[in-house]
């Protein structure tokens, strides 16, 4: 299938369904994804899409669970995986507007619990935009009912963690990929709100947003548990102990729906629009939708364009679920698609045109 670019993809949208108010202005859409999934081998999917600060469509699609034959629906929980480093980074964000930190202060200054090891000078906004030359570009995490490693314990790399330390392989400033960077963020959230980070998360940012479907908790609250999908590998078979446990929270742990996720890229479309009451400062918002090295990303978010009329987004890949975020950098489009599946990010692409053609 050709591919569609994301702006033709936000004009289609605006001109579509700029009117829309409920599922039901989309009668077709799920059934066709429905088809799509079937076909690329993928057993469920949440999708949302937001128009203009307000979630017009979000339906669950296919099966939540290969061995219970459980549905997806609209409140299914889904692992984020990487889309969770900007609902982390938004919240250390939310700590910069509130003076208790700040972006281009040595993040030693804030750490007090475990220090980065050979390089003193890393900042926060190297951090959050992926430049500040610190390993680990990503966790495997860890099966139900393995012994879980402590934040510590993942930070310095001693067992049971299953990653290499979090420690310098690379120059300051150019633009690394580095999932162990948000652990450190995850460490510096806990040692200035004094709160354990999903706690701290979710009076920051998840309950502000009315998030409520979205959670960094581990072990899951009981609700939340019973309403999360299982992980399926490309051969639509359910992964070993049906979900990993992430605790690199900050960049892997998230739990949510794409209803909650199309709510915090609205979020962010207000803030940089500069509304009143934003949840960040506009001044925040257009630093994190800038891109802060040569080709790297911008604050927890990979963007294009100028703050006007550009997009941001955000993928992510754990096992067994794979998830995309993208949206327009003004309040206009926002699309979210999370699968349980390896095999999500091949429909990706045909969602995206089934929803440029719905009418």
């Amino acid at each position: 299938m050709q591919a569609v670019t994301f702006q033709t993809l936000v004009f289609c949208f605006l001109i579509l369904v700029s009117s829309a108010a409920s599922a039901q202005e989309f009668p077709n859409l799920k059934a066709k994804i429905k088809e799509v999934l079937e076909r690329q081998q993928v057993p469920g999917a949440s999708v949302a899409i937001a128009i203009n600060d307000q979630v017009v469509w979000a339906e669950g699609i296919g099966i939540s669970d290969l061995e219970s034959k459980q549905e997806v629906t609209r409140n299914t929980l889904f692992q984020a995986a990487s889309i969770s480093k900007p609902v982390a980074s938004a919240g250390a964000l939310k700590l910069v507007d509130d003076g208790k930190l700040d972006l281009d202060k040595p993040v030693s200054e804030f750490l007090s619990s475990w220090k980065i090891k050979g390089a003193s000078s890393i900042t926060l906004r190297q951090l959050l935009s992926h430049s500040s030359g610190l390993a680990v570009h990503g966790f495997a995490g860890y099966r139900e009912g393995a012994p879980i490693p402590t934040l510590t314990q993942i930070l310095s790399g001693n067992p049971p963690a299953n990653s290499p330390p979090i420690q310098p392989a690379s120059k300051q400033g150019r633009f690394q990929y580095s999932g162990g960077g948000y652990c450190v963020v995850q460490q510096i959230v806990e040692d200035t709100t004094g709160t354990e980070f999903s706690n701290a998360m979710n009076s920051m940012v998840l309950i502000p947003l009315d998030m409520t479907n979205s959670t960094f908790a581990y072990p899951l609250p009981h609700d939340f548990m019973r309403r999360t999908a299982a992980g399926h590998d490309a051969s639509a078979r359910v992964i070993p102990g049906k979900r990993n446990v992430y605790p690199e929270k900050a960049a892997a742990g998230l739990w949510t729906t794409a209803s909650d996720l199309a709510k915090f890229a609205v979020a962010i479309q207000q803030s940089n629009a500069g509304r009143k009451k934003s949840f960040l400062s506009k001044n925040t918002v257009t630093q994190m939708l800038t891109s802060q090295s040569v080709g790297g990303p911008g604050l927890g978010l990979f963007v294009e364009g100028d703050n006007r009329s550009g997009t941001f987004e955000h993928g992510g890949v754990n096992n067994g679920f794979t998830s995309l975020l993208r949206a327009t950098k003004s309040p206009g489009a926002v699309l979210v698609i999370m699968t349980n599946s390896d095999n999500g990010g091949k429909v990706f692409g045909e969602i995206e045109q089934l929803v440029r053609e719905s009418k």
